[in-house]
């Protein structure tokens, strides 16, 4: 089954680069760490309904996760802890995280929960 482009929509994403050690006012490391991620770059990919029987069935019983994306590009760089923008412009904070990603021959199905960002 091929992707149809009526059924995209626009979302953002910005991968996980790697995470800095916080410092507090005279320098010293604090113990913490802030997560770093790229510029968000734009992905037309299909966008399940929320949670339901089916998606819990592909992706185990723990239901972790609020949606679906589906793509028939298997080279999507989108990977678990990826940061989404969904519904939203990349002017607001994010509002999903890539819970799992499931591979398959021909398609790429990606568990993703929402998230209240401040």
């Amino acid at each position: 089954m091929r992707d149809v482009q009526r059924n995209k929509s626009t979302i953002y994403y910005a991968l996980r680069t790697g995470s800095e050690e916080v410092r507090d006012e005279y320098g010293n490391v604090t113990g913490e760490f802030v997560e770093q991620y790229s510029a968000p770059v734009a992905l037309k990919i299909n966008i399940g309904v929320p949670k339901g029987t089916i998606e819990l069935e592909r992706f185990g019983l723990n239901g972790q996760y609020t949606r679906v994306l589906a793509t028939t590009d298997t080279a999507c760089p989108i990977v678990e802890d990826t940061i989404l923008w969904v519904g939203i412009g990349t002017d607001k904070p994010y509002n999903y995280v890539v819970k799992k990603v499931i591979p398959s021959i021909n398609q790429l199905l990606i568990g993703i929960q929402e998230v209240t960002v401040s």
